[in-house]
């Protein structure tokens, strides 16, 4: 049982309850969430594959035993649960299991722009479910529904989101991905304003509907995506064009695509 590492270190923890302690860190390889002020993109790809055993050897290696998985997204590679049981089985010490669990939000000009967003009690549901399941030394950080669901309107937004942008600015919205300055009011406010309901955005799209970002050429084309999300609901997967075949993505017409690499 492997998983991809990108990197295993020994350093000071910075955050959380545990702030100033020894620590060691294990990197995991991957990540779906691209958070424009990640400082470890590197981990995006790059990496090795190890052994579960192999990982641990190494945490025993360092004198300490407070352990935090990171990323990435760790959650990403099915063999992070396995892991994290291993090391309690191994360890005496806490193990941190730093990942993103996050609502998912439908996006532009992804295969899964057309997707609607989840009902907030199954959600809460979902949570609950999570948290139950989780060993008691494993600490899950989830995202606030709040902002995931704002997050949500204004992904799948049209133009008549522009004034409510402008009315939340002068209601005060500031930095609203932070917990301590999201001002869920000032933006309910904001809505009101221009009797928008923002419930009306994070319905399903059908697939035939124009949708409002269509005039915009992301370089993916539109029917590629399309193709994607019905691969998607089959449950099929398309192979990296980096080691075979082009799948006519679109994003040829504007960039030499690099040679395969078998």
């Amino acid at each position: 049982m492997s998983l991809l590492v990108n990197e295993i270190f020994y350093s000071i923890q910075g955050e959380s309850s545990h702030a100033g302690r020894p620590c060691i860190f294990i990197r995991l390889t991957g990540c779906n969430l691209r958070c424009s002020y990640c400082d470890t993109r590197y981990a995006y790809e790059e990496g090795i594959l190890m052994n579960v055993s192999e990982i641990i050897d190494r945490i025993f290696s360092y004198p300490c035993r407070l352990v935090e998985v990171t990323g990435g997204e760790p959650l990403l590679q099915k063999n992070t649960p396995a892991l994290i049981k291993d090391m309690l089985d191994a360890t005496r010490g806490r193990i941190g299991l730093t990942a993103s669990v996050a609502t998912f939000v439908p996006k532009a000009f992804t295969p899964f722009q057309w997707v609607g967003y989840a009902d907030q009690d199954d959600l809460l549901a979902k949570r609950d479910l999570i948290l139950h399941d989780t060993p008691r030394r494993v600490k899950i950080d989830f995202h606030r529904l709040e902002t995931s669901y704002l997050e949500a309107v204004l992904a799948r937004g049209d133009a008549a989101l522009s004034a409510v942008l402008q009315t939340a600015f002068e209601y005060g919205c500031r930095f609203d991905q932070w917990t301590d300055h999201l001002n869920m009011d000032a933006w309910r406010a904001a809505f009101a304003a221009h009797a928008i309901d923002p419930s009306t955005y994070l319905a399903p799209i059908p697939e035939a509907t124009p949708l409002p970002w269509d005039v915009l050429d992301f370089g993916v084309s539109k029917a590629f995506l399309l193709r994607e999300w019905q691969h998607a609901q089959a449950g099929a997967a398309t192979p990296t064009c980096r080691a075979g075949a082009c799948h006519a993505c679109g994003v040829q017409r504007h960039w030499q695509c690099p040679a395969p690499t078998m």
